[in-house]
Formats: C-alpha cells, structure tokens, sequence
C-alpha cells in the first residue's frame, strides 16, 4: 500500500491480528502495523486509540463471529445428538478458517486490561457453557453414555485446536470435510447412543461464509460392495453415491501429492461415505501435525 494511501479500520485491525498472532501483542509495535500496511504510524490513530483498543476490537470480533454461527448452527435442532454435531463443526470451521483470530484469542487474553478481560472471558464462558450444556442434556436423556460430561466438554471444545495444529488450505481435505469427521468424533467422546442417521444431511456453515452448501449432496444411499447397482465390478477402493462411483481417497495430501481442482471442496461428497465405509478410505498414514493434510 502507498505510503499516502489512508488505511481503513477494518484494514488496520486485520493487519494487527496477522503480526499478533506470529509476534505476539508484546512483540508488535504501531509502527510494525503500520509498515505492514505501508503507511505512517501517526494515521493509524486515525481509526484507533490505541494498541490496546486493536487488541480488544481483534478479540471482541471473534468472540461475536464465533457465538453468532454456534447459534445459527443450533437454530431449530432439538435432537441433543445432532446439536453438538453442529455444535462441533461450527467451532472447528471457525478455528480452520480464522486461525490468526483464533491464535490471538487463545494466548493473548492475560494482555488485555481488566475490563476488556473481563468482557471477553465473558463471552468465552458463553460458548464453552452452551457446549457443556448440549452434553449435560444429552447425558439427562440418556443419549450420551460419557461418565464425566465436563471433561467430555474439554475434549470437544479443544477439538479446533487440534484441527487447527495440522491443517492446511492447500492440502487435500476442505475445512467443510474436516469439520464434518469431527462433529462425528465428538459423538463417540460423549459415548453417543441410538445416533440418528441423516442420508445427505447438509453441514451449516453458519455464520462462517456461506460456503455450507457445498456439503449439500444428495444421496439415497452410499453402496461399500464390490460391484455398483447395475452389477458391474468397481475400481479397488471405489464406493458408489447414488448411481456415481467415487475412487477412495489415497495418500495423506502432503505438499508433493499431485494438485487436485482448485476448488478442492468438491471432496465434500465423502462425507455420505461416513455411513457405511470402513476408515481405512479416508485414513491418512502419517497423522504428525507437521503435515499438512
């Protein structure tokens, strides 16, 4: 950006969050926002009071982002089963797809002052409660068979970070694919009973884009046999989606697996596989955080 070119409020706290989260807030100065946006640091305060009002406004951002699509992803879902499904996969989509945000929520609340902690903490507790909540109802009802919901609720709620530790954009699942596995596995932690089946059910993204919808393929029915409908037999590996034959996944999509579509969720058809195909389709051999997926 020229130096004379005004930067936008918008601009300037998303450059502050991209430096906070690989510097840290203590290791960034108005003057590195401003080189990072290529204009002088006296015209930030133009749009800011101060590092500290950045900081807040970075955070409160998030916060509101992530409740809004936590309640959008639970709007008119009574099932418990199916609220933390959703409950699930609207936290981990938000962690893949904002990490920086993410990354400064996480590590930098203790440099906020008292009342801007306060005020966070606060809506941190709100998400995490209504997450321990669907689990406590679930465990009521007798859904869920977990003996301990509140650590059972840890495990979920740190599900993003551990999404977020080993994914990458380019590798070869979508964000959409890999928050649906895990809504999936934050059944089995809360010991899931009766979990109803959804054939097509659609992953609502809410609040995180709009890019739901690329989950939303129909099918009757997902076939695991070696030969499709019409009794043909099928490539090692291929499983049938409607009268489609998809090939089973292979490799890990490390940085040397040849370039799939560029628009890469169009892997989100797998998802229907969950229903009766084995893991080992999907799995990847080498599960270190260090590779990229």
């Amino acid at each position: 950006m020229d130096r004379s070119t005004p930067a936008s409020r918008g601009a300037v706290l998303d450059a502050a969050c991209c430096l906070f989260a690989d510097r840290g807030y203590r290791g960034t100065s108005m003057r590195d926002i401003a080189e990072a946006l290529g204009v002088r640091a006296p015209s930030l305060y133009n749009h800011v009071t101060s590092k500290q009002d950045i900081l807040f406004a970075v955070m409160d951002k998030a916060m509101d982002r992530a409740l809004a699509a936590q309640e959008e992803a639970l709007a008119g879902v009574d099932d418990t089963s199916e609220q933390l499904r959703r409950a699930t996969e609207s936290l981990v989509l938000d962690f893949l797809r904002f990490p920086a945000e993410v990354t400064v929520c996480n590590t930098e609340v203790r440099s906020l002052e008292p009342a801007n902690r306060l005020a966070i903490v606060a809506k941190r507790d709100q998400y995490a409660a209504r997450v321990r909540s669907i689990i406590e109802q679930g465990c009521r009802d007798g859904r869920f068979s977990t003996r301990t919901p509140q650590i059972a609720a840890f495990a979920v709620l740190e599900m993003g970070n551990g999404a977020k530790s080993w994914f990458r954009p380019s590798g070869r699942y979508p964000d959409t694919f890999v928050a649906s596995e895990y809504g999936e596995f934050a059944l089995r932690v809360v010991g899931c009973v009766d979990q109803p089946r959804l054939p097509g059910r659609r992953l609502r993204a809410a609040g995180l884009g709009g890019r739901a919808g690329d989950l939303g393929v129909q099918a009757d029915v997902v076939e695991r046999a070696g030969h499709d409908r019409q009794g043909h037999r099928r490539a090692r590996g291929a499983v049938q989606v409607g009268s489609a034959e998809i090939p089973a996944l292979a490799g890990r999509g490390g940085p040397d697996d040849e370039p799939r579509e560029k628009d890469h969720r169009s892997l989100a058809h797998h998802r229907l596989l969950r229903q009766d195909l084995g893991r080992q389709d999907l799995a990847w051999s080498d599960s270190s955080p260090q590779i990229g997926i």
